[in-house]
């Protein structure tokens, strides 16, 4: 018997290789469109919490910065008095040779009192309150959970190296047994249109996933700028001084 051969012309359209690659895929029960779906956000939240992770490093330094920043100010404004001073006696010494640094040292020695007032009894309280919450933030924040509802940069990065290994070791899987396929490298019930226990399992691991959680240190909710009442708090020691040196003084003259 004669065999009748075709040329790849003569075949007909549905027997054509894409119509066959459809039917197959139309057979997974849509495990194949979840899958890329899925995958797609999952493959988002791995950059973000590797951009996280970054950014982690980046508050941590923030921090410092400003733990170093609040003593810089709190040290100015202590020595700003001082600096005053030593300003003065400089000029009433030149202003034996000089005239004008009389003049100079007439506008400190009335300066003087003024930052006096404004530095130590107004600003300084704010500044060493500042100071001194930067200094909590930087030792509570580097330590790890203490269980109060406090998310230390410790625990933050735990939960992002969690995360990442969790990804990481499902993308392993892919490449190891194939998942990204309906029934695996194995092919189990591949074409039967229904879904397997393994399949339902694989997909709901993804959408777990595929859900991105906010968990950071809470920086913020430790932060307290010191506010008018510190202000307040300055004016009462001045106050204070003022009358213990009016006792003085009445008490001296009596």
């Amino acid at each position: 018997m004669n065999m009748v051969k075709f040329s790849d012309n003569d075949i007909p359209d549905f027997m054509s290789q894409d119509w066959y690659n459809n039917e197959k895929n139309m057979g997974d029960g849509g495990y194949g469109d979840s899958f890329r779906a899925l995958k797609a956000q999952i493959d988002y939240n791995y950059s973000r919490y590797k951009e996280q992770l970054v950014i982690l490093e980046q508050r941590k330094q923030n921090l410092l910065k400003d733990k170093k920043d609040s003593l810089r100010m709190l040290l100015i404004i202590m020595l700003t008095p001082v600096g005053i001073y030593v300003l003065f006696q400089i000029f009433a010494f030149l202003g034996a040779v000089y005239g004008l640094f009389n003049l100079l040292a007439g506008i400190l020695i009335i300066c003087l009192p003024i930052s006096v007032i404004i530095c130590e009894f107004f600003m300084l309280p704010a500044a060493a309150r500042n100071y001194i919450n930067n200094i909590y933030r930087d030792k509570v924040l580097n330590l790890p959970g203490k269980g109060n509802n406090i998310i230390t940069f410790v625990d933050e990065k735990n939960f992002i190296y969690t995360k990442l290994r969790e990804i990481e070791r499902f993308y392993e899987r892919i490449e190891k047994y194939g998942i990204d396929q309906k029934g695996g490298k194995m092919k189990l019930g591949a074409y039967s249109g229904e879904l397997l226990d393994a399949d339902r399992e694989i997909l709901e691991e993804m959408r777990g996933m595929s859900l991105f959680k906010d968990y950071k240190a809470t920086v913020s909710e430790l932060k307290r700028e010191a506010s008018a009442a510190w202000l307040i708090i300055g004016l009462g020691l001045m106050g204070g001084v003022i009358i213990v040196i009016m006792a003085l003084a009445f008490h001296t003259l009596h």
